[in-house]
C-alpha cells in the first residue's frame, strides 16, 4: 500500500476515522499476519484431530 496509490474512498475513510495512513497500514499488516497465524493453527488442530480419529477407527477395526 503506497500513500500515493490510495483511492479517494480510502483517504476519506481514514479522514472520517481520524486515522493516519501509516499506523493504519501497519495495523492492517499486523491483522493480516494474525489472521494467517490463527488459520494455520486451527488447520493444524483440525488435521491432528482427523488423524486421531482415523487412528481410533483403525484400532477399533483391527481390535474386533
Amino acid at each position: 500500500m503506497h500513500l500515493d496509490n490510495m483511492t479517494l474512498e480510502q483517504r476519506q475513510y481514514l479522514r472520517g476515522s481520524n486515522m493516519e495512513p501509516i499506523p493504519y497500514f501497519f495495523r492492517s499488516q499486523a491483522l493480516s499476519r494474525l489472521k494467517k497465524h490463527r488459520k494455520a493453527r486451527i488447520d493444524a488442530q483440525r488435521a491432528q484431530l482427523a488423524q486421531e480419529i482415523a487412528v481410533g477407527l483403525n484400532s477399533e477395526i483391527i481390535g474386533t
